[in-house]
């Protein structure tokens, strides 16, 4: 994310949305064998202390300096087919803060989900954002999955073009035997080698978006090592039932796309408030747009794209459904667009892709990421009819449909009810496959939960820390104290002083200004009119801003 980045719901470092986004795939294994195929390739559980894997931990190599705390990686091993625990090793990264002598916090195993995602860095992020109580009784450890990130190997499907799939021919020669033993069905065995080199009776953990699915497939194959599991976005359940497939449930994939239906909540609560600057019919502002948008100059916002069409409309609308934050700016961006003007979109379709100012993604990062996705979700489903893409990539163990589990103590599953990635009713399908599990809904807009709001996070921590699950079905307000309708609207629209100055000051900063003259120019502007804090938040240029600016500057 850029330095600039508007407020977001959820960090879930190194992926953004990326990092818990999910693509479609096809099913066609049966679902007759799913537990059967992944339990039956356990290890036995009754191994003596003696065979569990060793973890040496030491200083992390390329990590990000500006980080709040000290941290340690480490690498563990896991079979490469665990139908042959003995046999070839591979390692998974994984990270956790530099304990001091005593520490006597559990570990909390975290996972952004992707497929794909890193969770090394997700735990470095994240861990400024979790309760305090919950840190006084856990540390965070993250944990790439096979093939991921700093695992080794890693998927390498060579260079390609993003915008289009990895040559299967190229995965296989990079990436080797790996590609047949990559999906949920494997990494999430890996997790009991994980616990095991933690020395934890049981493991607790929290996994966002296909983290679930991970952290399900665990439970299902390790029902008596489960602690304490938070899943957060859950994908649909029956995603690898092939019997589920077809016209009646939709293209078939992890989940269901709730996109149109959080854009739906967009204009709903843009129309409802007079801070949304396209209201107050903004979904006819859209769909008349369509048809103008692709003459409308962008030549107000100096870092491109230069022109915008209707695809470009459509994904800045979807991008924002991940971000109900930066609703300002898109009522504002619509409401210029209809207006003549489409560089304050083309800000936003910028914005969502590498920030503002931009930071752009390393190439190889990018690479490295999307070869990632693209291989395991080819391992996902495979079968006789893969996803697009996915022919001649390798057969490996197909996803696995969850099932019921019988653990010490309940799952607690998390839905955001207009979530654009795991729509929430799939939280309570998830929470009814395994059995043994509760849900809570947050009646929000973005995808995933926690931590959000006092709501959720005491759901949460109390979960975790005392072992106390919520009642099952417990809803919770999209903000605190902030009923729906119109005061929601007016909330999510209506830049606040208290989060826009900060977010104001390290735009001016990384555009260069000291400090001191960030800091005072920050807080003159922070009150300016609505439209001009957006271009000064995406770097739109035009005769008010710059006056607006000017005159901060001369006061500074």
């Amino acid at each position: 994310m850029g330095v600039g980045r508007l407020m977001t719901t959820v960090l879930v470092a190194g992926a953004t949305v990326s990092a818990c986004g999910l693509a479609g795939g096809v099913t066609t294994h049966e679902a007759s064998q799913h537990v059967e195929d992944v339990t039956s390739r356990m290890p036995p559980t009754t191994e003596p202390e003696t065979s569990a894997p060793t973890i040496s931990w030491s200083h992390c190599d390329d990590i990000d300096g500006a980080l709040s705390l000290e941290w340690e990686c480490a690498s563990v091993p896991v079979p490469l087919d665990h139908d042959d625990p003995t046999g070839e090793q591979i390692s998974i990264a994984v990270t956790r803060p530099v304990l001091e002598p005593g520490d006597d916090r559990a570990p909390l195993v975290m996972n952004p989900g992707g497929p794909g995602a890193q969770g090394v860095p997700l735990a470095w992020y994240l861990v400024d954002q979790l309760p305090f109580d919950l840190l006084d009784h856990f540390y965070p450890v993250g944990w790439d999955p096979r093939g991921v990130g700093r695992s080794v190997p890693a998927v390498d499907c060579g260079s390609f073009d993003l915008a289009d799939h990895p040559d299967a021919d190229e995965c296989i020669a990079g990436t080797g035997p790996l590609l047949d033993e990559l999906g949920a069905a494997d990494a999430a065995l890996d997790l009991e080698n994980l616990r095991l080199a933690l020395g934890v009776e049981r493991l607790d953990y929290l996994g966002y978006s296909y983290g679930t699915a991970l952290g399900a497939v665990y439970a299902m194959a390790y029902p008596e090592h489960v602690g304490r599991f938070v899943l957060d976005g859950a994908i649909d359940p029956d995603a690898g039932d092939a019997a589920g497939a077809g016209p009646v449930r939709g293209p078939p994939g992890y989940a269901t796309d709730g996109i149109d239906d959080a854009i739906a909540r967009f204009h709903e609560l843009c129309d409802e408030t007079i801070e949304c600057a396209a209201g107050p019919d903004s979904a006819t502002l859209v769909d008349d747009l369509r048809s103008s948008i692709a003459a409308l100059p962008t030549t107000d916002f100096p870092g491109g794209p230069t022109h915008i069409d209707r695809l470009d409309l459509d994904d800045v609308l979807a991008g924002a459904t991940f971000d109900p934050w930066s609703w300002p700016s898109v009522g504002d961006a619509l409401r210029d667009a209809a207006a003549g003007n489409a560089a304050t979109l083309a800000a936003l379709l910028s914005y969502q892709r590498n920030g503002y100012p931009p930071m752009p993604v390393a190439d190889d990062e990018a690479l490295a990421d999307a070869a990632a996705f693209f291989a395991i979700s080819c391992a996902d489903f495979s079968a006789d009819i893969p996803p697009s893409g996915c022919d001649g990539m390798p057969r490996a163990d197909p996803l696995p449909v969850i099932g019921a589990v019988d653990t010490p103590e309940p799952i607690l599953v998390i839905g955001t009810e207009h979530d654009p990635a795991t729509p929430g009713h799939l939280a309570g399908e998830m929470a009814n496959a395994l059995d043994d599990a509760v849900t809570v809904t947050w009646e929000g807009i973005g995808h995933t939960a926690f931590p959000v709001n006092h709501c959720v996070d005491d759901a949460v921590t109390t979960y975790l820390v005392d072992g106390t699950p919520p009642a099952d079905g417990v809803l919770c307000a999209m903000v605190d104290g902030v009923r729906d309708g119109p005061d929601l609207a007016g909330h999510l629209f209506e830049y606040q002083g208290w989060w826009v100055e900060p977010l104001l000051v390290e735009v001016f900063v990384a555009e260069g200004a000291s400090d001191r003259v960030a800091t005072c120019m920050g807080r003159r502007l922070a009150g300016a009119d609505h439209r001009i804090i957006t271009h000064l938040l995406l770097g739109v240029r035009s005769v008010d801003v710059d006056a607006a600016r000017a005159a901060a500057t001369r006061s500074c």
